[in-house]
C-alpha cells in the first residue's frame, strides 16, 4: 500500500464530507447566475443533498442584506416570526449553516461577507424558504426552466417542487 493510500484510508468521515461538500459547492458556482435569483434554490439543493449524506439542523437557512437594508431584515424578520410568510419579501442573498458556518455556492461565508451583512436572524426551515423561493421577486437573470433540471440530476437531488 502506498502512502498516499494510507493517507486516504486514514480519512475520516468529516474530511470526506467535506470534500463532497466542496464538489457540490464547485457544481453549483458553475451555473451561471446562480447568485442574481438562485440563490434560495443554491441553499435548498445543499440542504437536500446534505440531508442524503449527513444530517442538518431543521432550521438552516438565514437571509443575507446589504447594509443599508437593516428596515427590510427587521420587517422581514417580524413577518416571519408571526408565520406571515405572504409579507416576506425576497432577501438579498440566502445561506445555508453548515458545520457552524454559513455556506452558498461560492464556500464558506465569513464575517466579511461584503456585500452582505451576517445578522442574527430567523432561520427559516424547509417549508418556510420553499415558500419564498416560490414568491414573486426573484431576479429573472437565474433562468429556473434551464437551471433546476440541470441542479437535480448533477445532484441527484429531488426539487420538483420548485416553480420554474
Amino acid at each position: 500500500m502506498s502512502a498516499t493510500q494510507l493517507f486516504l484510508f486514514h480519512e475520516t468521515k468529516h474530511e470526506r464530507q467535506s470534500k463532497q461538500l466542496s464538489e457540490i459547492l464547485d457544481c453549483l458556482n458553475g451555473i451561471w447566475s446562480i447568485n442574481y435569483g438562485g440563490c434560495g434554490i443554491s441553499a435548498l439543493a445543499i440542504y437536500r443533498w446534505s440531508k442524503q449524506n449527513e444530517s442538518v439542523s431543521d432550521r438552516p437557512f438565514v437571509f443575507l442584506w446589504r447594509e443599508n437594508d437593516e428596515w427590510e431584515a427587521e420587517n422581514n424578520d417580524e413577518s416571519l416570526e408571526n408565520g406571515d410568510l405572504d409579507s416576506v419579501e425576497v432577501p438579498c442573498h440566502i445561506a445555508i449553516e453548515l458545520y457552524a458556518g454559513l455556506y452558498d455556492s461560492e464556500g464558506l461565508r465569513d464575517d466579511d461577507c461584503y456585500p452582505f451583512v451576517i445578522r442574527q436572524s430567523y432561520k427559516l426551515n424547509e417549508s418556510e424558504l420553499l415558500h419564498v423561493i416560490n414568491s414573486d421577486g426573484w431576479n429573472s437573470s437565474f433562468n429556473r426552466a434551464n437551471f433546476i433540471p440541470q441542479i437535480e440530476h448533477d445532484l441527484g437531488i429531488d426539487l420538483s417542487d420548485v416553480e420554474r
